[in-house]
């Protein structure tokens, strides 16, 4: 009788564990999904220009494929050498000068006063990437940008 109580309690307590360890990953999860969501919202809710700074925020297209993550940035009027792009604390930054200045007459009537002279946006990086071996190029007003997926490490067991 001892013996099964004994083997009973080791089961309930593996289970306890095992469930314990399922949650922490549905959290994990969750969090993800929750930190995804908040930054494409995030993206969508705010305006795409600033008449304070006369700034413009670009086309942003991001997608992943299985070995990099990859960002096109619309940057028509813009020159190369006048494009920065920076990583830093899983955040990229891209900043371009207009080779001339971009107005609206059409639009509202702050955009209408505002002659705007820069792009600038910033982008919110996964974790799992390798950002030194990050690439990028410039064509037809297209700034595009590939950034390695980290590689596994594999674990040499003894």
């Amino acid at each position: 009788m001892g013996m099964e109580r004994k083997k009973k309690k080791e089961k309930d307590l593996w289970s306890f564990k095992w469930a314990k360890y399922l949650l922490g990953e549905v959290e994990e999860r969750m969090r993800s999904t929750r930190e995804r969501l908040r930054a494409r919202f995030e993206h969508v809710m705010k305006p795409s220009w600033n008449p304070e700074t006369c700034c413009l925020e670009p086309l942003i297209e991001t997608y992943e494929s299985d070995k990099e993550f990859i960002i096109n940035v619309d940057l028509p009027c813009v020159k190369k050498e006048d494009i920065e792009v920076h990583i830093e604390n899983k955040d990229l930054e891209i900043s371009a000068k207009c080779a001339h200045v971009i107005k609206f007459e059409k639009w509202g009537t702050i955009q209408r006063k505002t002659d705007f002279h820069s792009f600038r946006s910033r982008v919110h990086l996964p974790l799992y990437l390798d950002e030194k071996r990050a690439k990028a190029s410039f064509k037809g007003g297209i700034l595009q940008i590939k950034i390695p997926k980290e590689e596994k490490t594999k674990i040499k067991i003894d």
